[in-house]
């Protein structure tokens, strides 16, 4: 920001998003100008509680908030994701495709059968593929998003519910 003088969220919108032929909303989707669902969690009895999207409790801090404030179109998600999975196929784009393996390759180990680079785990599945995987919450939504190079497979999991035991299994 100081060096371009710009917000990073126009930073990221200008030089991620709009490329791609989207836009990114920084901050709660329940707070957008277009009427978004609120997110939940479980609450008392397991039963899904709605989630101002003001509550303090939600939003996401500040010194974070360039890891994960920022909400889009399912649509605009999966070209965000393909220029990754083409990347990690070798495939220039809007990212040549050795700055995204850059950004995949793992730096340090999270447990003995996940690697981490920029964001992503990268780990084998059962069946043995390469899987590198993103996952992100607040509490109150979840995005899970796999990717199998070999397989040339994408796929983005979102849901309004927060909680890795809605999601996960």
């Amino acid at each position: 920001e100081r060096i371009t003088g710009r917000s990073y969220e126009k930073l990221v919108d200008s030089l991620v998003f709009k490329p791609l032929g989207g836009r990114a909303q920084f901050g709660n989707p329940g707070t957008d100008t277009v009427p978004q669902p609120f997110g939940h969690t479980r609450g008392r009895g397991n039963q899904p509680r709605i989630v101002d999207p003001r509550d303090a409790d939600y939003v996401v801090p500040p010194v974070i908030v360039a890891a994960g404030d920022a909400s889009m179109t399912l649509m605009d998600y999966a070209k965000f994701l393909q220029v990754h999975l083409r990347g990690l196929r070798g495939v220039d784009g809007l990212l040549k495709a050795a700055t995204i393996r850059d950004l995949h390759a793992p730096i340090a180990p999270v447990d003995t059968g996940t690697k981490y680079g920029a964001g992503w785990g990268v780990g084998i599945t059962r069946d043995g593929f390469e899987t590198h995987g993103h996952s992100g919450s607040a509490g109150a939504y979840i995005a899970i998003a796999p990717i199998q190079p070999v397989r040339d497979f994408a796929v983005a999991i979102l849901t309004n519910i927060g909680g890795d035991n809605d999601v996960f299994p």
